[in-house]
């Protein structure tokens, strides 16, 4: 259950609405959510199984305030959605992220395909031009698959159901 922390502000109609939006979208799946959303963000976790694959969302949205001396400083907002999909069956493995030291130990071949800064570890590189697309197209800040989990983050707010039927597809040449 979300707990709304109702205020008469902008701010939370904003956060409201796309916390309504999102758990209405995944409703078909019958998606359980909990969390709190107020005027200064959300905190979501939503639980839903499609295709016989638990998947959760986590979507979180915060603002940390900067004290200035002489002028006030805006508050910046930090967004973040994490999306995870549990027991896949995939035998490879992944990891994809944004590291310039960890690029360092990237081989020179999928060097190539991922631009800097992200780093790649994979066992096989056959399938690093997908992998690549992938988190190219949606902006992806991690991405990763072990133990037949997949998780990818994003530090945005997303189309849940374009960003879920993408990793479905991923997930498909992984298997």
């Amino acid at each position: 259950m979300i707990h709304f922390e109702q205020e008469d502000s902008p701010l939370y109609d904003a956060n409201k609405l796309f916390v309504e939006k999102t758990i209405n979208d995944l409703q078909k799946y019958n998606a359980q959510a909990n969390g709190f959303c107020n005027s200064f963000g959300y905190d979501i976790n939503i639980s839903f199984t499609k295709n016989n694959v638990p998947v959760v969302l986590k979507l979180n949205k915060s603002q940390s305030t900067q004290n200035g001396v002489v002028v006030p400083i805006n508050a910046i907002d930090t967004k973040r959605t994490e999306l995870i999909f549990s027991n896949i069956g995939a035998k490879s493995h992944f990891a994809v992220g944004k590291s310039v030291a960890k690029r360092l130990f990237t081989s020179h071949r999928l060097k190539e395909i991922f631009p800097s800064p992200y780093y790649v570890d994979m066992h096989n590189e056959d399938l690093a031009h997908e992998l690549s697309k992938f988190v190219s197209d949606n902006q992806i800040e991690e991405a990763h698959l072990t133990d037949g989990n997949l998780t990818v983050v994003k530090y945005d707010e997303v189309n849940c159901n374009s960003l879920i039927d993408q990793c479905e597809q991923l997930i498909e040449q992984y298997k």
